[in-house]
């Protein structure tokens, strides 16, 4: 079981006070109204939930009004799913990046933070640092088309050159917030391809599912 030292005590979604142990971080009720996403082994792409139901405010809370302690919930609901793709690997977890105007004006990289709160010594992984693979400022992606989304995340990243011998031979998670059609996770790819890595998987907290 992977959680943090000091379990929150409300609801991490709704905020009530929990009144019984969660393992989860969320409350009964909460936990109900996630819908999880079958695990698609045919898919370097995967989601542990539908975007709808309990966790969207939370998340909008830690994107848009700097509730950062919201991080730490979400790590939780992450972490085993981590193991169970990792399946006893060493694993570098690889925090999709924000432009740097985009981070001034949030106050964070939200997926950072997520990552930051992982046990990644429980996990047997490792973080790449800030600033390895970096990402050109471009419109948000939100309200585009597919094929929109595809072209404004095309060349958007870029990996430094001193970090490409560090990934050669290892295994590679790279951590979004919410999946809509990939592009994203497919732009991280395409900039890690270079470096040899053995295998590339995408994992999201959130899908959105048509």
């Amino acid at each position: 079981m992977f959680l943090s030292s000091s379990p929150p005590r409300a609801c991490g979604a709704c905020c009530r006070l929990l009144l019984t142990s969660s393992t989860s971080g969320l409350c009964q009720t909460c936990v109900e109204d996630c819908t999880e996403v079958a695990h698609d082994h045919g898919s370097r792409v995967n989601a542990l939930f539908a975007y709808e139901g309990s966790l969207k405010a939370p998340l909008a809370r830690l994107k848009y009004s700097r509730e950062f302690g919201v991080a730490r919930l979400f790590a939780d609901l992450l972490a085993p799913r981590i193991a169970a793709l990792a399946r006893g690997r060493s694993v570098v977890i690889v925090p999709v990046p924000m432009s740097p105007t985009r981070r001034l004006s949030r106050g964070c990289n939200h997926t950072e933070l997520i990552a930051q709160w992982l046990p990644l010594a429980q996990l047997g992984a490792t973080l790449l640092p800030r600033g390895v693979l970096t990402r050109a400022h471009r419109p948000a992606q939100v309200g585009l088309s597919r094929a929109q989304r595809l072209r404004n995340t095309s060349g958007a990243f870029s990996l430094r050159a001193r970090a490409q011998a560090s990934l050669r031979g290892e295994t590679v998670l790279v951590l979004d917030d919410v999946i809509s059609t990939g592009a994203t996770l497919q732009g991280c790819f395409e900039a890690l391809s270079r470096t040899g890595a053995d295998e590339f998987q995408g994992l999201a907290l959130l899908r959105r599912v048509a």
